[in-house]
């Protein structure tokens, strides 16, 4: 979220508001040595997954690290996840997590 208010895709006046909404709304998850562990094996996978995708547009990309995270944290909560993102929502759907929105 702080990425695309910065790129002022966010109706934030500034980083204070912005700071207060996400403490009022959200719980931040902190990178374990777990977590990150699952995250490098979800990479993997994921990598795999997009690599044999039969659309040429998913095939030729590849999972991002954060995107592996990600999908490594709504595994340990049994959370969905919200997305516009292709890459993360194929890989996420593939690994049988539930997308929102894409």
């Amino acid at each position: 979220m702080a990425y695309h208010w910065l790129k002022g895709r966010l109706p934030f006046r500034d980083q204070e508001e912005f700071q207060a909404f996400l403490d009022t709304y959200f719980t931040v998850v902190g990178l374990d040595p777990g977590l990150a562990f699952s995250a490098a094996r979800v990479k993997v996978e994921g990598d795999k997954l997009l690599q044999r995708s039969l659309d040429p547009g998913l095939s030729r990309r590849r999972l991002s690290a954060a995107d592996a995270a990600i999908i490594a944290l709504a595994r340990r909560l049994e959370a969905p996840i919200i997305t516009g993102d292709r890459d993360l929502a194929h890989v996420a759907r593939s690994m049988g997590i539930e997308v929102v929105w894409q």
